[in-house]
């Protein structure tokens, strides 16, 4: 039977991604990164260094993570697909249709421009902030404490991938043999041809764009 094992590595996260440790968010800098294994029969250990490697998912999913809590979005949205940067777009200006400051505006273009790495609407000020509220509601207790990465690959599709954090409660290692109830946050990830983007979050399959935009199927 295949079981998770997590291991904590001896690398602090930014470290581990080359991210000078004043751009980090002080929690998440000092916590560690941690490495999950699968029992040996199903997971060698390139298998291991192909998902925990710095070309890896679990890597792109940790820098995505630094830029959003520690506040830079732009950087962030850099790592970010551009078809979910189009959806967060899209559902900042659904909901705030009829705001006065959104009024007046095409919906669709100020969607494109805020998805861009342009950063040059006159709305991007106000996008950045409520972005970033929602992430930090999202994710600021979570990942403050010690948390890891399975280790076993979730594929869900050609070029999609899950990154499942999980919280742990020691920097010992954890072994799951049967189903277990763990909090748990889930990050999508699309494999472009050069490198691993941010998807989706808490989903398995990517949004839809449109107005309003369409959430991904729910992760479990």
């Amino acid at each position: 039977m295949a079981y998770d094992r997590w291991r904590l590595a001896a690398h602090d996260v930014a470290a581990r991604m080359g991210i000078p440790r004043r751009c980090a968010r002080p929690e998440l800098a000092d916590a560690r990164a941690t490495l999950n294994g699968v029992d040996e029969d199903f997971q060698n250990e390139e298998e291991l260094a192909s998902h925990y490697g710095p070309d890896g998912p679990v890597v792109a999913a940790l820098a995505w993570l630094h830029f959003v809590l520690g506040d830079d979005l732009k950087a962030a949205w850099a790592k970010t697909d551009p078809n979910f940067r189009l959806v967060l777009a899209q559902a900042f200006l659904w909901a705030n249709r009829a705001h006065p400051v959104v009024i007046g505006h095409d919906l669709e273009k100020t969607a494109q421009a805020l998805a861009s790495l342009a950063f040059n609407h006159d709305l991007w000020l106000s996008f950045e902030e409520t972005q970033l509220a929602d992430f930090h509601k999202a994710f600021d207790d979570f990942f403050a404490g010690n948390f890891g990465a399975g280790s076993r690959p979730r594929p869900v599709g050609l070029d999609l991938e899950i990154v499942k954090f999980v919280r742990t409660e020691s920097d010992a290692p954890m072994l799951f043999t049967e189903p277990t109830m763990v909090r748990a946050h889930v990050l999508l990830l699309h494999a472009t041809s050069n490198e691993w983007l941010v998807a989706g979050r808490g989903v398995d399959t990517p949004p839809v764009p449109g107005w309003p935009p369409t959430p991904g199927h729910p992760s479990y």
